[in-house]
């Protein structure tokens, strides 16, 4: 490729709320690829900070939309409909990209493809490096619809850290419930890549994820934030399944009935609210040492886990059985949780 005309048309597209004090260094991010031929969109989903004046030396480098509050679904919606490239990045305001990041996703990019993954480097509010590193476990690559059908997981990249094909995209969106998918919009994005092609990831950090108080994603060490994001982490796997299932049936396919319980990221989190106990849980049937023993089986028959991975979930789950739920709360946590995870760390080091 000699020119900008002969490289693909790249789309930005960030949204925005309340995030004045991070959406500047997500912009500059975007406009500071070395990779040329893009476009950057941003969505303010009806801020109430002062996001607008942050965003008003921008115009005309970038296309703004400011509309009403309509949750995270509803911003990818009025995004996507203004968007032209022939690829498409949904970018969190609070998140970094590193310089190179689009050039080396496009170099990745093949016939066949329906989305390009990587990995997260976390950082604080202050743009501090975290410990953790997201996913914590290799990026699953390859032609995956037959593992889809059969676990209803595969190991994906948060939401920033995507490049999607504009065909996937102009056959699942706009979303049609976008109150529904108010925080969770990428999921069903992820979730669907893999009918419409191959998968590929580059397993290294190539942006920046932010966590910090306002994050929806983050607990801190605050138990009851944690149990409450377990929980409507499984309300969320409820209601991916319900909504895809029709999209994988127009395309000859269906999920396997073992499909979510044969996956370990979701019978972790079943496992640990079964453990945790109370209101609100989306399986109150569950039985501890049957959940433990699903949840061990999916972790064995992985075949994204390490035989290390695999021989750390095996000690959390001896633990987190046996220990009375006074005592357990904080393993738990450790093993769900990036955030809490580093948050503890932190404050281990400070002491």
């Amino acid at each position: 490729m000699n020119s900008t005309s002969d490289l693909p048309l790249v789309s930005i597209v960030i949204s925005n709320y309340n995030y004045a004090n991070f959406i500047t260094q997500a912009l500059d991010s975007a406009l500071t690829q070395t990779f040329t031929n893009i476009e950057i969109i941003v969505v303010d989903d009806g801020s109430k900070d002062n996001s607008k004046e942050v965003l008003q030396p921008y115009e005309g480098r970038v296309l703004m939309i400011f509309k009403e509050n309509g949750g995270m679904a509803s911003a990818l919606n009025a995004g996507f409909a203004r968007a032209k490239g022939q690829l498409v990045m949904f970018l969190d305001a609070d998140d970094i990209l590193m310089p190179t990041t689009i050039a080396t996703l496009v170099s990745l990019w093949k016939p066949g493809v329906s989305r390009v993954h990587f990995r997260l480097q976390c950082i604080d509010q202050h743009g501090n490096k975290l410990p953790s590193v997201l996913p914590r476990n290799t990026l699953a690559s390859g032609n995956l619809l037959d593992h889809l059908c059969t676990v209803g997981h595969y190991t994906s990249a948060p939401g920033s850290a995507n490049l999607y094909h504009r065909d996937l995209l102009d056959a699942v969106m706009p979303f049609k419930d976008p109150g529904s998918w108010r925080g969770f919009a990428d999921g069903y994005l992820i979730f669907l890549s893999p009918i419409f092609g191959r998968i590929e990831a580059y397993q290294e950090p190539l942006g920046l994820y932010r966590v910090h108080q306002s994050s929806h994603t983050n607990i801190g060490t605050d138990a009851a934030a944690a149990v409450t994001k377990l929980r409507n982490d499984l309300k969320q796997d409820l209601l991916l399944r319900k909504t895809v299932e029709p999209v994988l049936e127009a395309h000859g396919r269906k999920l396997s009935a073992e499909a979510f319980t044969g996956s370990w990221k979701h019978m972790k989190h079943r496992f640990a609210a079964c453990k945790l106990g109370g209101p609100g849980d989306p399986y109150p049937t569950d039985q501890l040492f049957t959940t433990a023993r699903s949840f061990a089986g999916a972790v064995m028959g992985s075949s994204e886990l390490s035989i290390k991975s695999k021989a750390e979930f095996l000690v959390w789950i001896a633990l987190v059985t046996v220990l009375p739920a006074g005592m357990v709360k904080p393993i738990v946590f450790f093993g769900i949780s990036t955030s809490y995870r580093d948050g503890l760390l932190q404050r281990l080091r400070v002491v």
